[in-house]
């Protein structure tokens, strides 16, 4: 009898995870060298948005053409923010000019296009609390 309770259990408790699960798709757009990668972070909260190696989740894919897409799978209901650049001589790196501009194309969730500043989370969140698809386009 405890055998098939935690047979129960255990399957009730695995529909539950799954039937919350869902998956988030970037498609990254006006690439228009096809050389380097792409990388992409995903944040789950404002604490360490755009700190790196703090993201929820992170992707990198070689360029081939002019998109590039990444699918986020097993993502919980929530907030996040994404952003991404085309790191085009690979060296790991989004390298900056001597004011902290980025030199080589970037983009933001929500297509925010920063002024001054970086963008905040609070700026770039999405909502997801269904399968979602972003495009975001590189900005130079």
């Amino acid at each position: 009898m405890k055998r098939i309770f935690w047979l129960l259990m255990g399957m009730l408790l695995s529909f539950t995870v799954w039937a919350s699960s869902y998956e988030l798709t970037i498609e990254v757009t006006n690439i228009k060298k096809h050389q380097g990668q792409i990388r992409v972070g995903v944040f789950d909260g404002a604490r360490f948005f755009l700190e790196k190696g703090r993201e929820f989740k992170v992707d990198t894919k070689n360029v081939e053409g002019d998109t590039v897409v990444f699918v986020f799978t097993n993502m919980t209901s929530g907030e996040y923010a994404v952003c991404l650049f085309h790191d085009e001589d690979s060296d790991g790196e989004c390298n900056l000019n001597f004011l902290g501009i980025p030199k080589e194309p970037y983009g933001f969730s929500n297509n925010i296009r920063p002024t001054l500043s970086r963008p905040s989370f609070e700026e770039c969140k999405i909502h997801l609390d269904q399968d979602r698809k972003e495009k975001i386009k590189l900005l130079y």
